[in-house]
């Protein structure tokens, strides 16, 4: 059961305070994963964190991106050309 200083105005739960480290949130999150057996993550790989995640952990987090406009055939393949290049051969952008 949760404390009254857990609970906000209206009786609902205050969110988790904001993780201080980059490697302290890949630390939970493997925490999690693992508690839930979880073995691989599908992860946006634009931010700082999920590149460290994907340096650090190859076998346990997979790349993924997303196309802005589908109707620009070829600005899309431009985009996921640009993207597979930076990922090391092995890995599904």
């Amino acid at each position: 059961m949760l404390a009254a200083e857990d609970l906000g105005c209206f009786g609902a739960p205050l969110p988790a305070p904001p993780l201080k480290s980059r490697p302290q949130a890949l630390a939970v999150t493997l925490h999690e994963m693992d508690g839930y057996r979880i073995q691989k993550g599908l992860i946006g790989g634009s931010d700082e964190t999920s590149q460290l995640a994907l340096k650090r952990h190859p076998d346990r987090f997979l790349p993924s991106g997303a196309i802005s406009d589908p109707n620009d055939v070829v600005g899309s393949v431009r985009a996921i050309r640009r993207a597979t290049s930076v990922f090391p051969s092995g890995t599904f952008p």
